[in-house]
């Protein structure tokens, strides 16, 4: 045993002997294993914030791409402002890696205003970016101002009532017009969480009217009321590009009452058997009306039914009343109206109705007669179809007949003939809101009870 180690001795120096000489070989070599890195890094981006971007913040996080390892620095107003190593990308998507440059002081010694933003990243042998990512945003802190100006005053819309002493609408909705500066991107108003308003339109207000700044028009219609008095908080928001925002409040009180009306010429009274009127399949019969101001759907025809004089034989007491169509046209004019197409797509009315009274017919969707062209200052037709021969019979009324009071019509498969000497006792409802949910019709009144916004 001892002979053999004996032998490996010789062998082991040997080896050693060796490794020693190549070592000694490499270290007077001149051949360098690594050679230093003389390429300045590529790839670096700036991705937040966008160039242009208007910021609210103070301080900000740059973010963006470099070479991994490499030191990105911050220069705001070419002055240096903070730095960040890159790290790979996790999970890696085969691009650069990533730094974040946090609390990037942006108001400095100049405030708010442009700001010029610009990165260099330095690699692991000092190699700078040959060209600084630079990028230009702005910084504005300061929110811009909002008003109440008040709201349109227009009859048909919103007006004041000096007796009352409040704004009040006619209509379920008002224009509001606010202010706001020049500095502003868009304006709108609110209430509670989910209800906006966005503005109509916006115009310039100048000198010497008054500052420069924006006029803004918003349609408001009224809030969810169930029948009672209700105060409602609406904000008036004015917001700029950069985030910043004003809102103002302003308190409304919205009053709902009846407004209803029925529209006749006739008097009522019970018609000698004489006055009374028929027709055949086909034919038609309405009676004119203009509306009030405040009144917008026609939601209700009345007519007078004369006994037909037919008996029922199985029961001498029914009512033998035959089916019609229930329909509202629009008016040729406002001058001398006449019947103009048809408003609605008429509603049947079943036969078996009482006789020798007025009967009610409710209007499945009211008739909205806002519109000028087919109702020109709200003139309307109310009336019938006749769908069988002879039946009904509509009472008329010829007391007091006058050219104030002559716009009753009856059709005659041709064209529409004016009665000269009878009123047709057709009446016609209207209203200013039509029942929502079986509620009654509304008008919605405002006040503003308080503005807490500075003039």
């Amino acid at each position: 045993m001892r002979e053999n180690d004996a032998r490996r001795w010789p062998a082991a120096a040997l080896g050693l002997i060796a490794l020693g000489a190549l070592l000694a070989w490499a270290g007077c070599s001149q051949v360098d294993l690594l050679p230093p890195d003389d390429r300045p890094p590529v790839g670096t981006t700036i991705e937040n914030p966008a160039d242009g971007a208007a910021l609210n913040s103070a301080e900000i996080n740059v973010r963006g791409r470099a070479e991994v390892g490499a030191t990105v620095e911050v220069l705001i107003d070419d002055v240096p402002s903070g730095s960040a190593t890159a790290w790979p990308a996790v999970p890696d998507d085969g691009r650069e890696g990533r730094y974040t440059i946090e609390q990037v002081d942006l108001l400095g010694q100049t405030g708010e205003g442009p700001k010029h933003l610009a990165v260099k990243a330095t690699d692991a042998y000092g190699n700078e970016t040959p060209d600084m990512v630079e990028i230009d945003i702005t910084l504005d802190m300061t929110a811009p101002a909002v008003r109440f100006v008040g709201f349109e005053e227009d009859s048909t819309v919103v007006f004041w009532d000096p007796i009352e002493q409040r704004w009040q609408t006619l209509v379920p909705r008002i224009h509001l017009i606010g202010q706001m500066d020049a500095t502003a991107d868009f304006a709108k108003v609110r209430y509670a969480v989910v209800n906006e308003f966005q503005p109509d339109s916006v115009w310039v207000y100048t000198p010497p009217v008054g500052p420069d700044s924006l006029r803004f028009s918003v349609t408001m219609t009224t809030p969810l009321l169930l029948g009672l008095p209700a105060n409602q908080t609406y904000y008036i928001g004015a917001y700029d590009e950069a985030g910043n925002f004003t809102e103002a409040p302003l308190h409304l009180y919205w009053q709902i009452t009846e407004q209803t009306e029925e529209l006749a010429y006739d008097d009522g009274s019970y018609p000698p058997i004489s006055d009374i009127t028929t027709g055949q399949r086909g034919m038609r019969l309405s009676t004119g009306f203009q509306a009030p101001a405040w009144a917008n759907y026609v939601i209700e025809i009345h007519y007078f039914i004369y006994n037909d004089n037919i008996n029922d034989p199985a029961n001498p007491t029914a009512p033998t009343t035959e089916d019609f169509t229930a329909f509202v046209f629009g008016a040729t004019n406002d001058v001398e109206p006449e019947p103009g197409i048809t408003a609605n797509l008429g509603k049947v009315v079943n036969g078996g109705y009482q006789e020798d009274e007025w009967i009610v017919v409710s209007l499945d969707n009211p008739v909205d007669i806002t519109d000028t062209d087919t109702f020109p200052s709200k003139w309307f037709f109310a009336g019938m179809e006749w769908t069988s021969k002879g039946n009904p019979f509509i009472g008329l009324d010829k007391d007091d007949v006058t050219d104030e009071n002559r716009f009753s019509f009856r059709y005659n498969w041709t064209v529409w003939e004016r009665f000269d000497y009878a009123k047709a006792m057709i009446r016609a409802v209207v209203t200013d809101i039509p029942p929502i949910g079986g509620a009654k019709p509304r008008v919605a009144v405002v006040e503003p009870v308080t503005i807490e916004i500075p003039e």
